[in-house]
């Protein structure tokens, strides 16, 4: 069954014939009888009888007509749907980082955005473990990463690039460095905001190549409390810069460089490649590149 058959079955019902039904349809009367008899063939039974020179609907007619209108109603409401989608009248953008925690940047981004497109919902999915494979899965929309996999369905736009420091408590021996190198992790007892310590930037970037590990391991996901923690001389951590610049008390610690020449993170915003792609997922890319400051 075909859309062209509830609209063939909605036109004869309304001008009782199929002359008129054909002008209103602008098909030839062959087409349209061709097309009758499919409907009638495939149903097995006539859905109309004619009764003097007017085709008058039978009683699985009448069942046929009643669907007729409910299936092009809907078909209707999506194609509108659809187009106020691509327009931007309408929509969601779902997004998500490799920084657990760190969206303190998001607020200003959604009050401009929202001025340009205040129907679009901006939706946040938290600790995802693999951002690229949800976005090749259609799960997100939108991926601020570090990590980049090749896949030629993925566009990537440079966003930033970023430092990652050491930030430990003005009382610990190390405070009284200019920076820290891999060996001074050795013993540390070090507070890490991803479960798979190994996966971390900090982990493959600086300590992987000297064989290090922290003496111990303690998971806390929230940037602030993991920043307390240190604060206290409890444990040192590893952030980026931009990420615990809401948070620092320069009075309590102390933000060290990771090496000589510090350690560098290049962002990205990851998008699936798609001609098609609504205009308002375009316009948050394109904010999200000109408003986040470090």
């Amino acid at each position: 069954m075909e859309v062209k058959h509830f609209k063939l079955i909605s036109a004869i019902s309304q001008v009782g014939s199929l002359t008129k039904a054909a002008d209103k349809l602008f098909l030839t009367q062959s087409a349209l009888s061709h097309q009758l008899k499919e409907i009638e063939e495939q149903l097995g039974t006539k859905i109309f009888n004619r009764i003097n020179k007017k085709l008058v609907l039978t009683e699985p007619g009448k069942i046929f007509l009643d669907s007729s209108g409910v299936i092009l109603d809907e078909i209707s409401k999506v194609r509108a749907e659809i187009k106020q989608h691509i327009g931007g009248e309408s929509g969601k953008i779902t997004l998500t980082t490799e920084c657990y925690t760190c969206y303190h940047w998001l607020p200003k981004i959604m009050k401009n955005y929202n001025r340009d497109f205040p129907n679009i919902e901006i939706r946040l999915k938290t600790q995802v473990r693999n951002p690229l494979e949800q976005l090749l899965a259609g799960k997100i929309d939108v991926a601020l990463v570090y990590h980049k996999l090749t896949d030629k369905n993925i566009e990537y736009i440079d966003l930033f690039t970023d430092d990652v420091v050491a930030l430990v408590s003005v009382n610990d021996p190390l405070a009284s460095k200019q920076f820290l190198i891999p060996k001074d992790f050795s013993e540390s007892h070090f507070i890490t905001q991803n479960r798979n310590f190994e996966e971390t930037s900090f982990y493959e970037n600086f300590l992987k190549d000297g064989k290090i590990k922290p003496k111990k391991l303690t998971y806390i996901q929230l940037t602030e409390a993991a920043i307390e923690m240190v604060k206290e001389g409890l444990g040192i951590t590893a952030m980026a810069k931009w990420v615990i610049k809401p948070y620092l008390d320069n009075n309590r610690v102390r933000v060290l460089k990771l090496g000589t020449r510090g350690l560098k993170r290049k962002w990205y915003v990851a998008t699936l490649k798609s001609p098609g792609s609504p205009r308002f997922i375009k316009n948050f890319v394109e904010q999200l590149k000109s408003q986040i400051s470090l």
